[in-house]
Formats: C-alpha cells, sequence, structure tokens
C-alpha cells in the first residue's frame, strides 16, 4: 500500500516536472527561427545539383518541383509563425547557371501558383458540400416530423433522426475544419510563393 503511495507521489512529481520543462523557452519556436535583415524566417534547402528538385516525370522546359521538396517546404512554413515573411535559401551546386537559377525561381512560382488555385477550387467545393449537407439534414428532420408512424413495425422516425444527425454532423465537420485546415495550408503556400528565394553556392 505505502509503496503504491509512493508510486502516485513520484509520478505526479515527474508530471509537474515536465510539464514546468515544457513551459519553458526551450521549446519555444521564436528562439529556433534563424531571422535574415530583414526580419524574415529564413527556410535553408540543401539542394545540390539542380535536378533535384525538379520532377523526374516533367519533360518540359518549365519544370515543375518534386514532392519531396514541396513537403519540406511546407512543413518549414507550419511550424513558422505567420507573423514572419519567408525567405527561401537554397545551397546549390557551385556550377549552376544563372539560368539554371531562373528555371528554379519560376517553377516554384509556376508550383505554387497551381496549388493556391487547386485549393481554392477545393474551397469553393467544400463549402457546397456543407450547405448540400446541411440541406439533406433539414429534409431529413422535416420528414420526421410528417412521417409519424406511417409503417408500424419500423423505428421510421429514429432512423430519420440518426440521417439527419449524420448530415448535420459531417456539414459542421466539412464547413467549420476542413475548409479552416485547407484555408491554413493555402496561407502558407502563398507564404512561399512570395518569398525571396536566395541562392548560395557551395563547392
Amino acid at each position: 500500500m505505502n509503496e503504491n503511495k509512493n508510486n502516485v507521489s513520484v509520478n505526479k512529481q515527474k508530471l509537474k516536472s515536465y510539464k514546468k520543462q515544457l513551459k519553458s523557452e526551450l521549446f519555444d519556436i521564436d528562439s529556433e527561427l534563424v531571422l535574415s535583415e530583414q526580419e524574415d524566417a529564413q527556410i535553408h534547402c540543401k539542394v545540390g545539383k539542380v535536378e533535384n528538385i525538379f520532377s523526374p516525370y516533367d519533360i518540359a522546359k518549365n519544370r515543375t518541383i518534386t514532392e519531396a521538396f514541396h513537403n519540406y517546404l511546407m512543413q518549414e512554413t507550419e511550424i513558422i509563425p505567420i507573423r514572419h515573411n519567408l525567405e527561401l535559401n537554397l545551397h546549390i551546386d557551385n556550377d549552376t547557371t544563372i539560368e539554371q537559377e531562373e528555371q528554379i525561381q519560376k517553377a516554384i512560382k509556376r508550383h505554387y501558383s497551381f496549388m493556391i488555385t487547386s485549393a481554392n477550387v477545393r474551397l469553393k467545393k467544400t463549402f457546397w458540400r456543407a450547405i448540400l449537407l446541411y440541406l439533406g439534414g433539414l429534409i431529413t428532420l422535416l420528414l420526421n416530423f410528417f412521417v409519424g408512424n406511417l409503417i408500424e413495425g419500423l423505428p421510421l422516425k429514429e432512423t430519420l433522426l440518426i440521417i439527419s444527425w449524420f448530415f448535420v454532423w459531417e456539414a459542421s465537420g466539412t464547413l467549420f475544419f476542413d475548409r479552416n485546415t485547407l484555408k491554413m495550408r493555402r496561407y502558407n503556400m502563398l507564404r512561399i510563393y512570395n518569398a525571396p528565394v536566395i541562392f548560395i553556392k557551395e563547392s
């Protein structure tokens, strides 16, 4: 019994120390940011060869960036507070030409322009999907009042209530959670789109 009490006491003390550590500046993201002279948050990317950025499936001259590069930029952007503008620092090989640098800049702009446009389309679709789901919930709720016990032996009213609840639940999740997540991703993509690209050549 005493051993159990001691274990509980030790656990509480450990939890307190963990909470104190989590509240410390050790995990403050602002202390981890690298800022430029203009107070922009810098994202450093080890690129090396120019081909590492471009999708190997794109045979056109106006290449697109790889999914891995896109995901890396998005992950880095998500943890940087939105009050900071971004600056992309790409570490490239020393023999990279000016034409290749311009190609990279155009590819990044082109990629995020397309992604933002796609996000705008998805936002409209999710909005109208939510509206249709709300209408479905309203219709089934109204049917519940008019149906009564038309078919004896079947729990029709209860079934319609469950369906109505499902429609409203799905509509609320789509409108308030899915759309907000998509909006935040769109803002982050716009931050990358607006970010100046700085090339750092390495031998």
